[in-house]
């Protein structure tokens, strides 16, 4: 684990955490979920994945851990949390701050995604299930998945079926915490072709950014992935081109816009990390191509931090 200072925007600064010398820590994953928890100065998380050495298989987690910053010490919450195993899934800390609204993701590898949500509940580590009605969104993994600022609302966004034939998604969703009931929301200008692992970010009640992913849409699946292994489609052209989405929440609709004068200020990414400190946006890590089948990635290892407009700071 590694934390950014983020305190001087001009002059990044990492820092390893050292772990205490008896703590136990979690096995190495991707597409886990993860929240931080100002009440507890901790950081929980919850599934994810492991590919085999010769990506031949997958192992999808179940387990929950939470990393108290006080003490440097992980601690094993469950070995099989309720919802079973997860990975690509979202979660997000509701208003309380003590609960976690998790949804959607992968629970096996050789069968649909998931499309059910749960609330994890942090000082007890207990999970319920929450009634959805079955107008929601299908299942899907690597979406986006973000609480609206100042409501108990979240949105969903994209994401893709990772089993053949893939599809990539461009609709939006939100889901209103009190009723659990999700409203589908009429976008427009949607970028096309749809892209696959951008990076995203919520900045208001009003507007959504989207960064780099792949834009070369449903391609050929490489013959060398089969199952059961997550398959990836043959890409060559990841994107830096950034996207803007305007949201209207009060007539269920969203509009695209692309932001022309950010274009090329990164190198082309894809499942990039984002975080955001107004007026800045901080990017690191992510994956660029080279248009290898599924293990041509190449990791990136650079941060980037970007200064937003005004105007997509309304709230």
């Amino acid at each position: 684990m590694y934390l950014l200072d983020v305190s001087n925007p001009k002059l990044l600064k990492w820092t390893k955490v050292e772990y205490d010398a008896n703590s136990p820590v979690p096995t190495p994953r991707s597409y886990e979920c993860s929240v931080y928890s100002a009440i507890d100065d901790a950081f929980y998380m919850y599934g994810g994945i492991v590919y085999t050495s010769n990506f031949s298989s997958i192992i999808i987690f179940g387990d929950s851990w939470v990393f108290h910053f006080s003490t440097n010490t992980w601690t094993l919450l469950s070995q099989a949390a309720t919802p079973g195993s997860r990975g690509g899934h979202g979660c997000v800390m509701d208003p309380s701050g003590q609960s976690v609204i998790v949804t959607h993701g992968v629970f096996s590898n050789v069968s649909l995604p998931a499309n059910s949500t749960w609330k994890w509940h942090l000082p007890t580590n207990t999970w319920t299930q929450l009634n959805t009605p079955a107008v929601r969104p299908v299942g899907r993994w690597l979406f986006g998945f973000f609480r609206i600022p100042n409501t108990n609302n979240y949105i969903l966004i994209n994401g893709r079926n990772p089993f053949p034939p893939v599809f990539y998604f461009t609709d939006m969703w939100v889901l209103n915490g009190d009723s659990s009931h999700w409203t589908q929301f009429t976008v427009s200008n949607v970028p096309i072709p749809p892209r696959e692992a951008p990076t995203q970010a919520l900045l208001s009640s009003k507007w959504l950014i989207m960064s780099g992913g792949d834009a070369d849409g449903n391609l050929t699946v490489a013959d060398t992935c089969k199952p059961p292994l997550i398959c990836r489609t043959a890409v060559a052209n990841p994107q830096d081109t950034n996207f803007f989405l305007k949201i209207r929440l009060d007539q269920n609709t969203a509009e695209w816009e692309d932001e022309e004068e950010f274009d090329h200020t990164t190198t082309p990414h894809r499942h990039a990390n984002v975080v955001s400190f107004k007026p800045y946006l901080y990017m690191y890590g992510g994956m660029d191509w080279d248009g290898q089948h599924g293990i041509g990635e190449i990791s990136n290892t650079l941060t980037w931090g970007i200064k937003i407009k005004d105007k997509f700071w309304d709230d």
